[in-house]
This record gives structure tokens, sequence and C-alpha cells, in this order.
């Protein structure tokens, strides 16, 4: 009987490869990109798992969201973002929480990212809105 090998090994190995084909020891976006691939799929199929066994009401989700938001110690986003975001939270493909959407902006954050958490919240940091002074 075969055994497949564990996620945790195959991204090891991955990465070892990117490792030993990159210039200067040091691995490129590129030769990093399939390793990326495999964690993400794998962390995808792990939370649609998890979300079959223990399934959350809107309203649960939301209060889940709302504890972690108390501790981000985020603002909120106003100008382009809020527009957008309101557009975007009144699309006929939201369903899960149609209109209650909330935008926040991580100022200290000087990386450049976005990410939404349960209940309904989108952040972005502040790295992004200095990128994109529009926003």
């Amino acid at each position: 009987m075969k055994r497949a090998l564990p996620p945790i090994l195959i991204s090891l190995v991955l990465a070892g490869a990117a490792l030993l084909t990159s210039k200067k020891g040091s691995p490129s976006r590129e030769s990093a990109l399939p390793v990326l691939r495999v964690v993400q799929q794998h962390q995808k199929q792990a939370d649609r798992a998890l979300t079959k066994i223990l399934p959350l009401t809107p309203d649960e989700e939301r209060r889940v969201g709302e504890a972690i938001d108390a501790r981000m110690h985020a603002t909120p986003a106003g100008g382009l973002i809020m527009e957008l975001g309101r557009q975007l939270a009144a699309s006929p493909n939201v369903r899960r929480f149609p209109r209650r959407y909330e935008f926040r902006v991580l100022p200290e954050a000087a990386m450049v990212n976005a990410f939404a958490i349960p209940g309904g919240f989108v952040y972005i940091t502040g790295g992004l809105q200095r990128r994109f002074p529009a926003m």
C-alpha cells in the first residue's frame, strides 16, 4: 500500500529545491512560488474542513470578528477605501453580511497588505495606504 507524503514534507522538499536552484543562496520570488502554492492549497483545504466540522452562524461569526477587531487598534477607513468598500458590500453577490462589512486601516503597519477577519471586517495596512495615497 502506497502512503502519501505529508504536506509538510512536500513543502520542505520544495523549499530545499528552491534554495538549491536560486542564485547566491537566497531564494528568488519565482523559485519560492511552488512552495507557497502548495502551502496555500493545503491551508485552504484545512480551512474548508474546519468550517464543516465547526460551522458558525453569521451572528456567531460576527461576534468572533468583533472580539478580534477590538484588539486590532485600527482606525475606520475613509475616502476611497470606504467608498469602494460600500459599493462592494452592496453587491448582490455578497450574501454572508450584506451591507455589514466594516473597513479599517492599521496605520502603524509598514507592510503593504490587506486582509479580512471573520464577521465582515476588512483591513488594509498603513503601508498599502501610503503606497497608494489616493486611497
